[in-house]
């Protein structure tokens, strides 16, 4: 239960999505950079270390994936800047939803669409010339459609859990990281389980809890969360390669 691994008032504070409503002047902001516009939601992105705005349910459902995701050091889904780096790159055509960048140095170009969506016309001609795009950059490219939510529901469940607990213990885990990361780091020398680090720390269990799912974030720690529900028994241990 996600009661053994952080504190009820911490696991109750989302045990689903509801997003914030969004002012007109955001809406017609994202909907001049190309974006169309549904249910916008307000994230903290622990990963990247800033708020994002998703414009749909289904661009939401994506970057809390990219969070979870451990092969993944960074993304971009600000159109903006996603603009700015695929300029960068001298392309001044069809702009991906998001700019994923890998731990093994590779980047991902991504098209966030209904699976109705990806079989117009526009949209396929859209694909044909992003991967285009990305092959001549030496990019990978792919779609994300509510195919890849239903394929990771159990993660992205346990996701919606951990976010707000990262949203809500960022400005104290902050000013504690030096000895948080140390405490964490020597606690998982060997590999162990969240409920392990319960037991024997004597910090506050968010904060912990925390600072582990950073370091996994940061390419230092990993964790079986990919294959087992979020539990007591999750289990923490060092990367066999280590990131800078």
């Amino acid at each position: 239960m996600l009661a053994n691994v952080m504190d009820a008032s911490l696991a109750n504070t989302i045990k689903g999505h509801a997003p914030l409503r969004a002012s007109q002047t955001l809406r017609s902001a994202l909907r001049m950079r190309g974006k169309s516009v549904g249910s916008i939601t307000y994230f903290y992105s622990a990963k990247n270390d800033q708020d994002v705005v998703f414009s749909s349910d289904l661009e939401f459902a994506h970057g809390l994936l990219l969070e979870a995701d451990e092969t993944v050091k960074s993304y971009d889904v600000d159109p903006d800047r996603v603009i700015a780096f695929i300029e960068g790159k001298g392309y001044l055509g069809s702009k991906p939803d998001a700019i994923v960048k890998l731990w093994s140095g590779r980047t991902r170009y991504v098209e966030v669409k209904y699976l109705e969506d990806q079989r117009r016309k526009r949209a396929v001609l859209q694909a044909e010339i992003q991967k285009r795009v990305a092959d001549s950059v030496n990019a990978d490219w792919c779609w994300f459609s509510e195919k890849d939510v239903q394929a990771k529901n159990r993660l992205l469940h346990d996701w919606l859990h951990i976010a707000p607990v990262l949203a809500q213990s960022r400005v104290e885990v902050k000013s504690r990281w030096e000895h948080l990361m140390k405490w964490v780091l020597e606690a998982s020398r060997e590999a162990t389980t969240l409920g392990n680090l319960k037991r024997c720390t004597h910090d506050p269990w968010e904060l912990v809890f925390s600072t582990t799912v950073l370091l996994v974030q940061l390419g230092k720690l990993r964790s079986d969360l990919e294959m087992r529900p979020l539990s007591a028994e999750t289990m923490i241990a060092p990367r066999d390669v280590i990131y800078a």
